[in-house]
């Protein structure tokens, strides 16, 4: 059986634009009016991995524009810090700050990669 992170029920008016989205059909039901009548409700559920992937692109669309940097740089200054004291550049010395472990989070959880970042502090440290 398919996850559904949602499931709605829709008419068929309205089924057109779900399944357009990315929604399946998991079922129909035939509904009656008073005088005898029909009409058909439809069951759709949107799987985990249409979300996924609906959510990616909208965070594709804000890195676009430099929010992933913006929001590191949130990041860093709630902690405490200052966004431009870190790198991905691989330079020695690694310490395990709570925005190192933000960014390398949202490195491996949005774009599936092991980006690994430093303190430029600590970098500066191997060389006094």
């Amino acid at each position: 059986m398919k996850d559904f992170i949602k499931i709605v029920t829709v008419q068929d008016h309205q089924l057109g634009s779900y399944l357009k989205d990315g929604w399946e059909l998991i079922d129909s039901t035939k509904e009656g009016y008073g005088d005898g009548g029909f009409y058909l409700k439809y069951h759709l559920g949107l799987s985990t991995r249409s979300m996924m992937k609906k959510l990616n692109n909208i965070i594709e669309k804000y890195e676009e524009f430099g929010f992933k940097e913006q929001l590191f740089e949130k990041v860093a200054v709630s902690n405490g810090q200052r966004y431009d004291d870190y790198t991905d550049k691989s330079m020695g010395l690694r310490s395990k700050d709570a925005t190192i472990e933000f960014m390398e989070s949202y490195e491996r959880n949005v774009h599936d990669n092991d980006i690994k970042y430093y303190k430029k502090e600590d970098v500066n440290a191997i060389f006094k």
